[in-house]
């Protein structure tokens, strides 16, 4: 029984249609978020891109690099551990492997060039900070 001002649904004609195209559609938004999901767990994340900093040491040359835009071979002749060695980009240098990799220094907040003779502790070439130590001072619990 009908209460006072309610109406019947009518799922004849026109209404019938709209119910149709709306199931429809509201189908083929979950099926697109369902490929889109399992494409995404397939593939996994897209990992971050990481930007080395390199000097060159014979035009002291700043430049920053994507890890992407390391050529092939560059990472061909490279061992693990060791950091790439790129050749300069300066147009009035063009130095073949003279650029190579920078360290960040958290005490001064500039990068430098490590000294790659020492043997102890690493020492920022530019404020002769120890990075070690300033790490351990300096990190919050």
């Amino acid at each position: 029984m009908l209460q006072r001002g309610m109406k019947r649904l009518d799922f004849s004609g026109q209404g019938r249609m709209k119910e149709i195209l709306l199931g429809g559609a509201l189908a083929v938004v979950v099926i697109a978020a369902l490929v889109l999901s399992i494409i995404h767990m397939v593939k996994g994340p897209t990992p971050p891109k990481v930007t080395y900093h390199f000097q060159c040491l014979k035009c002291s040359h700043e430049f920053e690099v994507v890890d992407t835009d390391v050529p092939q071979d560059v990472w061909d002749r490279t061992r693990p551990g060791e950091r790439p060695i790129l050749d300069c980009p300066n147009p009035d240098c063009e130095e073949k492997l003279s650029a190579k990799t920078m360290e960040w220094c958290p005490a001064c907040e500039q990068w430098y060039l490590p000294d790659e003779e020492a043997t102890g502790p690493r020492v920022c070439t530019k404020c002769g900070a120890d990075i070690a130590q300033w790490v351990v001072k300096n990190l919050k619990r």
